[in-house]
């Protein structure tokens, strides 16, 4: 991820801890899951299914953290 890709994903998770939602969830991530009006205005902007790629990328992140934090308890 380059430099101003975290830069964005920084702004998105600010804007989204700002309007209520967690600090670690992108405001795409959360439109898509909520099934917000916001989701289509942001897929018409940044790409179709941009929303719901984000969501499905932030879990599969959020499982592989819970997989390594099992394991490191197992140990």
């Amino acid at each position: 991820m380059t430099g101003l890709e975290k830069l964005w994903v920084w702004f998105s998770q600010t804007l989204n801890a700002l309007a209520g939602g967690a600090p670690d969830e992108t405001f795409s991530a959360r439109a898509h899951r909520e099934g917000s009006k916001w989701a289509p205005r942001i897929d018409r902007v940044l790409g179709a299914g941009h929303c719901e790629r984000v969501y499905r990328q932030e879990r599969e992140r959020q499982l592989a953290r819970h997989d390594v934090r099992a394991l490191s308890v197992r140990v």
